[in-house]
């Protein structure tokens, strides 16, 4: 039976290694199979799930240099840089309900508006009768907004109206980043509210960040783990292809080093056989 695992070793290793000509290996050297087979898996993984998604189409664009990867890297950086931001005004606001009147002109006049009525606020403390009478162009934020369902009168109510603006505005900016890119990147057309936004930005901020380290674990982890194993090709971090040749090297290596390992039991089974042998003459 030993004898029988040893020759299936061989003959196990030998079929990798008619399958890897194109590669440059090294069994000498100690490599973590177990990690870079992890690690190997969780990349095809990655291209395969993102295969079956809405962002198929970015993937292939980036394998084919289509688009480069420095590009995604710098939309994916101002995308989360908006998710930072509204998670930070999404935990500012809490549980509190802000409504509010549709029928301003535009975010910037609408932020600029409430500017001056926050800082009124800040000063006095709050809104008194005057007021309203001489900003009478305010009126659609003072009688159409409200906070906890009261209008504004304090800064009780003026804080977390002002943080929903910002989130209305933080949408309107993300909007706009998406369909600066929309084309260039492959991506599906997406319309962000303050509703939607956190939601849908954890999501597409996950799948793209899982696209962009394909890079750095091929180039980073794999390449060093593998250490002087080598392709005489450029391979490519997006391409499932890589992963399925990473895993034959693994694999290759994996049958060697057993075979190795019964051809040494077996020559020092023989060598202390024969020395019994001869103990015994």
């Amino acid at each position: 039976m030993e004898h029988y695992t040893k020759i299936k070793n061989k003959e196990t290793y030998e079929r990798y290694y008619e399958k890897l000509v194109d590669w440059h290996l090294n069994v000498l050297d100690q490599c973590d199979l177990s990690k870079i087979k992890k690690l190997s898996t969780s990349c095809k993984n990655t291209i395969m799930g993102t295969k079956e998604s809405d962002y198929k189409y970015l993937l292939d664009s980036i394998k084919n240099g289509d688009i480069k990867r420095t590009e995604l890297e710098l939309f994916l950086f101002k995308l989360d840089y908006y998710l930072y931001k509204i998670r930070c005004l999404k935990l500012e606001l809490g549980c509190h309900i802000v409504s509010f009147n549709d029928g301003y002109k535009d975010l910037k006049t609408l932020r600029a508006d409430f500017s001056h009525i926050y800082k009124y606020i800040t000063r006095k403390k709050e809104i008194k009768g005057l007021y309203k009478l001489i900003h009478k162009k305010y009126k659609y934020i003072l009688n159409g907004s409200t906070s906890d369902f009261m209008n504004i009168k304090a800064m009780k109510q003026a804080k977390y109206i002002k943080v929903y603006i910002e989130l209305l505005w933080v949408s309107e900016e993300v909007n706009k980043l998406w369909q600066l890119n929309v084309n260039t990147l492959k991506l599906k057309q997406e319309v962000f509210s303050q509703e939607n936004s956190l939601v849908k930005l954890e999501d597409i901020s996950e799948r793209l960040h899982k696209i962009t380290n394909l890079f750095i674990l091929y180039k980073k982890s794999i390449v060093r783990l593998l250490k002087r194993n080598t392709c005489y090709k450029e391979l490519n971090p997006y391409d499932e292809c890589t992963y399925d040749k990473i895993n034959d090297v693994v694999d290759y290596i994996y049958y060697y080093d057993e075979y190795i390992t019964q051809k040494h039991f077996f020559e020092n089974q023989n060598n202390m056989n024969n020395l019994y042998s001869i103990s015994n003459s």
